[in-house]
């Protein structure tokens, strides 16, 4: 039984790798100005602190050698992460078929087969351009995970529906909730409001200690 289970969540993780790998692939691009306003945004962003980062190595390295090699080690991810932005922006140029109401529920059927987490969902959303698909993908995938990593709950409900002024999206677990007001950077959160903001949408969480999580996202079309 056990052995079942494992190679069940094997072939479940590796379909959502290949899953993941082919939304990455076709982070796209429906227009090059659109590819190149969101390269100036991560990769500016990122080239600034990486900038600073190797600022505050040159200075400490003469007082503080240890506070020093934490500031490269800091500048050598944010290298990698400028490598990554590039390569994934390269990737997206290319143009492709992607079923997101497919590739959300593969989302959720591994966040079901991988924990004892009761999950449900409805999901039903139009066809996208690619490069929406992609940014509504990352923003599913982060709450899952930040539900799988952070949350402890027994149930969790997403829904992703189309309304006739946008898109939906909701996602409810009944956890342990926590004080939004001492959220600490590295959460998860982050990276799904700058996603929403990318797609101009807008973002609401409601949550307390104990009380649970609930995120909602309205995105325009």
């Amino acid at each position: 039984m056990l052995s079942q289970m494992i190679v069940v969540q094997q072939k479940s993780d590796q379909k959502i790798e290949e899953l993941t790998e082919q939304v990455e692939s076709l982070a796209a691009t429906l227009e090059r100005t659109r590819i190149a306003r969101e390269i100036h945004d991560s990769l500016g962003h990122t080239l600034t602190d990486l900038d600073t980062q190797l600022a505050v190595a040159q200075t400490l390295r003469s007082h503080n050698l240890d506070q020093s090699f934490q500031a490269v080690d800091t500048a050598k991810r944010l290298a990698r992460q400028c490598i990554e932005d590039v390569s994934q922006a390269l990737d997206r140029m290319r143009q492709s078929d992607f079923d997101l109401n497919h590739a959300l529920v593969a989302l959720l059927e591994q966040l079901r087969q991988t924990s004892t987490v009761q999950v449900q969902w409805k999901v039903n959303l139009p066809h996208l351009p690619v490069y929406q698909s992609y940014q509504v993908y990352c923003i599913v995938k982060e709450g899952l995970m930040n539900v799988q990593k952070h949350a402890q709950a027994t149930h969790v409900y997403f829904s992703a529906d189309q309304t006739p002024t946008g898109l939906m999206l909701n996602l409810k677990d009944d956890g342990i909730g926590f004080d939004a007001t001492t959220l600490k950077p590295g959460f998860g959160l982050q990276g799904m409001i700058e996603r929403v903001q990318l797609l101009r949408g807008q973002f609401e969480l409601q949550t307390a200690p104990t009380q649970g999580t609930q995120i909602s996202i309205i995105l325009p079309l």
